[in-house]
């Protein structure tokens, strides 16, 4: 790999996430590593693939609803008026709680 393609990584961000090695910024202690397979349905994008990435989608097409194994289910942080009303040990990361219901925008059938 050409050295112009290679990210230089903070010294802090080299040890494991939770590390009370001194240096570790509490970003990096709070992280939650995520992918596409956290979501009920939602298709994996290669952002290689610029058509594929470009096109417009249909939103009933994708569910972006946490799976209950999801590494991001309990992992937010309770903020005051914001995240009232969560269902589990802490607010779920991401726009949805788990087991709620999806909020509904625009006109009522």
């Amino acid at each position: 790999m050409p050295a112009s393609q290679l990210i230089k990584v903070p010294s802090c961000m080299a040890s494991p996430c939770g590390s009370d090695e001194p240096g570790t910024s509490s970003a990096v202690q709070h992280s939650v590593l995520v992918d596409y397979d956290i979501f009920v349905n939602v298709k994996k994008l290669d952002a290689r693939d610029l058509k594929k990435v470009q096109q417009l989608y249909k939103a009933e097409d994708s569910d972006f609803r946490l799976k209950p194994e999801s590494a991001a289910v309990d992992k937010g942080v309770v903020l005051p008026n914001i995240t009232d009303g969560f269902a589990g040990k802490a607010p779920d990361l991401g726009a949805l709680e788990l087991g709620q219901a999806p909020p509904h925008y625009g006109p009522r059938p």
